[in-house]
């Protein structure tokens, strides 16, 4: 299972996005969850003042975190993922905006 997913997330023309990160050849994160790290794209980076909210796919909410304005580290002591997708969704990111994200498992 995997212990690191690095994925991107694109908004819409709304600025809005879901996202199911999984590794492809090592499926969902696996352990407790350490670290997620938001990292704004250098050239098309989401509006100040993005949202987002943080879960596993198939439970329950991680986070929530609004009015966010630069690239970020969000450190955590769990919840337990066990093979499950890690979900992002991104609300009021601007039209076709990017942005990265590291999410870290013990």
């Amino acid at each position: 299972m995997a212990k690191e997913l690095v994925f991107v997330v694109n908004t819409d023309k709304e600025g809005d996005a879901v996202y199911l990160a999984r590794c492809a050849q090592r499926g969902g994160l696996d352990g407790l969850l350490k670290s997620i790290t938001y990292i704004p794209d250098p050239i098309i980076p989401y509006a100040d003042g993005v949202g987002f909210v943080f879960s596993i796919a198939d439970g329950g909410e991680v986070s929530k975190v609004e009015n966010v304005t630069a690239g970020q580290t969000w450190d955590f002591s769990g919840p337990e993922f066990k093979g499950q997708s890690f979900k992002v969704v991104v609300s009021g990111g601007g039209e076709k905006r990017s942005g990265s994200f590291i999410v870290r498992s013990t």
